[in-house]
């Protein structure tokens, strides 16, 4: 299970019962001990859930250092999105477009067609959870080359459901920026790994920032910086 998914399932929990023991919190998210105190710690310091652990009751909850009664979780404390892992996109969206072009070229008898047809419309329903994210997948992520770096999950889901979310990202970016506010606009796999094509807006110019260099990604509610297909298109065959 990777690193989103126990964020999720470690909030249902406490959600759910209120007070969950250690033990507990290990089964729904079928971790190590050291995993499972890394992910609290994360939860408490970067995305703001007041994660304590009661010793009176013997397991974590929401709430404050002091005792009392538990906290709501603050508005500002935000889950990681679920998205595809670097691994999975590639397949999906190679498999759908195959089928895609083979549909289109009549490749296909009558009566395979019905049936390639069909799980067509089985991988399109993969892509997101909704038609227009599915759409803006579609257009905003190419698959070029095979890439031989993959970048870190949790990074890359996040930096994803920005992109397809046309919401802007605040990133820390190696080597030694503290934080960067982009649009995300077009993701790209190339060989030497993915990129993302952005534009930054402290500088208020495009880039082609690899994902594998972004160390932190938090999605932001405002919406991404316009900039035009044609424009994106021309600068990005200017950077190949």
């Amino acid at each position: 299970m990777d690193f989103n998914m126990r964020v999720q399932r470690i909030d249902q929990a406490i959600q759910s019962d209120g007070i969950v023991p250690l033990e507990g919190l290990l089964r729904a998210t079928g971790s190590s001990i050291p995993t499972l105190r890394r992910d609290l710690k994360y939860m408490r310091g970067k995305l703001g859930f007041p994660i304590v652990y009661s010793r009176k009751n013997n397991g974590y909850r929401y709430g404050s250092e002091s005792g009392g009664e538990p906290v709501r979780v603050p508005a500002e404390a935000v889950l990681p999105h679920l998205w595809f892992s670097p691994s999975e996109l590639p397949v999906l969206l190679a498999g759908y477009k195959s089928l895609r072009r083979l549909l289109e070229s009549g490749a296909f008898s009558r009566l395979t067609e019905a049936e390639a047809r069909a799980e067509l419309a089985r991988i399109y329903m993969k892509l997101g959870s909704g038609d227009r994210e599915r759409k803006e997948l579609l257009k905003r992520v190419t698959l070029e080359e095979e890439p031989e770096s993959i970048p870190e999950a949790g990074v890359f889901e996040t930096v994803g459901h920005a992109l397809v979310s046309q919401r802007r990202l605040s990133v820390s970016v190696m080597p030694g920026v503290s934080s960067l506010e982009i649009s995300p606009l077009r993701m790209i796999s190339r060989r030497i790994g993915w990129l993302l094509a952005v534009w930054m807006h402290e500088a208020s110019a495009l880039a082609l920032l690899p994902v594998d260099r972004i160390v932190s990604a938090r999605e932001l509610q405002t919406r991404t910086h316009f900039v035009s297909q044609r424009g994106l298109a021309a600068f990005l065959e200017n950077a190949s």
